[in-house]
């Protein structure tokens, strides 16, 4: 330190160094303190680094703030909750069987589970896109087997998106930076940065560089996002609009709790004069504090004062000073999750009427299926792509062909002459019970508008059945159209009778839905 030093002020603090020192609650809420035009790069966009503060401000608040964490919690279990979804492929289709069996496998794998399609990466998925508003998902792809494995790519990793120069809505690459240690077991690290082609951007030519970037082309990314407008290349997370309010609600609890505490710093008043004060001062020091008479066990204290002298409360008159007066804030909070107030607050309160509660229910169940929706596309694309790598590979499981459609300019997978359909089922979101589910399916089935197929899965999906599709194959031929298993079984017992023998002997040489028909047919045969 030089001689000048000493007269020169003292610097002030970093205000940026405090926010760092505050509680992870604090932290979440610096987006609001700084305004939209600061941290945007322009009125109508965000800059990049301001997607990243946002995510981590939305991490933060769905970890450390209980209304947050509890509203996401709700959104991801009517979401993905009730078992998740049913991905299967088009019983129609003229494809090959083997076809349905890749998809199961490919859902199935544990690498898999631990990433996308298990119950915990769905769940850990759901919040990470409320919080982030977006997923970064890389297919790594086999290129010898064709087996596709999927994992995240971070957030803060995604440098950049490029799009097609002519079109901004088709995208081209996801620019990658990260750090690689150069073994499990020591910490020099190297930088690595690549590109990552988009999941459905498959060009005729594809160069291995581009300018000093690898392209990984068995790496490609689908890109989940939310929020976002038009325009925009990233999402925004659920949590972004609610941070204010998330903050003003804290505060309002707070101020709150302290209102309470100090109307309870003073339980009792005496007032005396002269030696009568003396003695009840005496006389009040020796009752321990919470133990006075309508205050025990609470924190108390006492004063006395003498003639003429008076000490009040505030006037309580006419002010509203219980906890329900932030009640305004807390439905901020609720509606920016999609989510009805007496469910974020676990408190029916006076809304708690039935017919209340169902016209908030069903905005909250439209929200939720459109959330839906979105995952929905994100299974079938990433199961299409698995499907298109199990024929590029020249050992992979499907025999079939690549064709391109020259007018959308993207490759389809062709099996057996036909293009496989992906169908993704979800669980019921509504709170209707079994009984009115299955009674509202038997009067469309009597309008006889429906296939018997879509009946049946529709019954199936109704009760709860784990394998729907081992069900519809016994219910259906070898091309996956409908087989009446009822009538089939009428006529064998009738042969049966003709033929002079006990019916029940044949009914017994039936499946469980009458199909085994050769078997039967059989037994009862002159």
């Amino acid at each position: 330190m030089g001689i000048l030093d000493r007269f020169r002020p003292t610097p002030t603090p970093d205000p940026m160094v405090e926010v760092l020192q505050e509680s992870v609650a604090d932290l979440s809420l610096r987006l609001e303190d700084r305004g939209w035009r600061q941290i945007g790069a322009s009125e109508d966009t965000l800059s990049r680094e301001a997607y990243n503060v946002a995510a981590r401000d939305g991490r933060a608040l769905a970890i450390a703030h209980p209304l947050v964490r509890r509203g996401l919690s709700l959104r991801t279990a009517y979401v993905h909750g009730q078992g998740g979804p049913q991905v299967t492929v088009d019983p129609d289709s003229d494809v090959d069987d083997k076809v349905a069996e890749l998809v199961a496998a490919w859902w199935g794998s544990r690498e898999n589970q631990a990433s996308l399609t298990g119950p915990e990466a769905r769940a850990r998925l759901e919040r990470s896109l409320s919080t982030d508003g977006n997923v970064f998902l890389a297919a790594f792809t086999d290129p010898q087997k064709g087996r596709v494995t999927c994992r995240t790519i971070p957030l803060e990793q995604i440098d950049a998106i490029h799009t097609n120069p002519d079109d901004r809505m088709q995208v081209w690459y996801y620019q990658r930076t990260y750090t690689r240690k150069l073994d499990p077991f020591s910490t020099a690290e190297s930088t690595v940065k690549v590109l990552h082609p988009d999941l459905a951007y498959a060009p005729a030519s594809r160069p291995s560089t581009m300018g000093e970037m690898q392209v990984l082309w068995d790496q490609p990314i689908r890109h989940v996002k939310v929020n976002d407008l038009d325009g925009w290349q990233y999402g925004l997370g659920d949590t972004f609009s609610i941070a204010p309010w998330a903050r003003a609600y804290r505060d309002f609890l707070s101020d709150w709790a302290k209102l309470m505490r100090s109307l309870s710093q003073f339980a009792w008043r005496a007032t005396a004069d002269g030696k009568r004060a003396a003695r009840a001062r005496q006389a009040l020091s020796r009752i321990p504090a919470g133990t006075a008479p309508g205050n025990e066990g609470g924190a108390a204290a006492s004063m006395v004062l003498g003639t003429g002298e008076s000490l009040e409360a505030i006037p309580k008159s006419g002010a509203t000073i219980d906890a329900d007066s932030g009640r305004p804030i807390l439905a901020m909070i609720a509606a920016g999750l999609d989510i009805p107030v007496t469910m974020l607050s676990t408190d029916p309160g006076i809304t708690g009427a039935r017919s209340t509660a169902e016209t908030l229910d069903e905005p909250m169940y439209l929200a939720m299926a459109a959330r839906r929706d979105v995952w929905t596309a994100v299974y079938q694309d990433i199961a299409e792509y698995a499907i298109e790598a199990a024929v590029r590979a020249t050992q992979g499981p499907l025999t079939g062909e690549i064709v391109r459609d020259a007018w959308t300019d993207t490759d389809t997978a062709v099996v057996n002459g036909g293009s496989p359909v992906v169908h993704v089922d979800w669980p019921d979101l509504s709170t209707a019970s079994t009984e009115e589910a299955v009674n509202a399916i038997a009067k469309a089935d009597s309008t006889g508008k429906l296939p018997p197929a879509t009946i049946a899965r529709l019954l199936l999906t109704a009760l709860g059945v784990d394998d729907i599709d081992a069900v519809m194959e016994e219910l259906t031929d070898e091309d996956g159209q409908w087989r009446d298993p009822y009538a089939q079984l009428g006529q064998g017992l009738v042969n049966a009778f003709n033929a002079g023998q006990d019916p029940a002997q044949a009914l017994s040489q039936y499946g469980r839905f009458g199909t085994d028909i050769a078997a039967a047919e059989a037994k009862v045969r002159p």
